[in-house]
């Protein structure tokens, strides 16, 4: 927006200020021990969302991790070519496709989740990643919109490249063998 609007804000400073989080439903919880690694992603299931780069991720992953578990929360148009990759790719067991749950219900999927992942092609201010942030989970989040007025790579997530399914894939490793 700076760089946008800077003839309007000539010597006028601009700061953002992102919504925030509900934090008495968002609470900070340590994740449930389980003998798998679970990723979760929400959103409506659309080609924007980028899911299909976090789906193609999960072999990658696999491959070094034999224990990993995708939960994706939500529905769309998109959903039915994301369970035709699903099927393509063998993923079945794996990928759980949860489809539309109601705002007092999505905490308990952050909760269960060991990191949550927003593999966006574009985005502005996603909310999912401060709620993932609030119940203390990890995020890994492609480089757009503000993500990075949420993230600082290597501290309290990863930030990625979008359209890249091994990017993905190398921060799930990280993850999934680095208490």
């Amino acid at each position: 927006y700076k760089e946008l609007y800077r003839e309007i804000l000539k010597g006028k400073i601009l700061e953002i200020i992102p919504a925030g989080v509900e934090t008495e439903a968002f609470k900070s919880v340590h994740p449930t021990r389980k003998d798998y690694f679970e990723i979760m992603t929400a959103g409506y299931l659309f080609r924007r969302k980028g899911i299909q780069y976090l789906i193609k991720a999960l072999p990658l992953a696999l491959e070094d991790f034999g224990k990993v578990k995708l939960t994706i929360v939500g529905d769309g148009p998109y959903k039915l070519e994301l369970v035709k990759l699903v099927e393509e790719l063998s993923l079945g067991d794996l990928v759980s496709f949860e489809g539309r749950v109601s705002r007092s219900k999505i905490v308990n999927y952050y909760v269960n989740c060991d990191v949550y992942i927003q593999p966006s092609l574009s985005e502005t201010f996603p909310s999912a990643i401060r709620e993932a942030m609030a119940v203390g989970r990890p995020v890994i989040a492609t480089d757009v919109g503000f993500v990075r007025e949420h993230i600082t790579d290597g501290k309290n997530g990863f930030v990625v490249p979008r359209n890249n399914a091994e990017a993905i894939a190398k921060k799930i490793l990280v993850l999934a063998t680095d208490e």
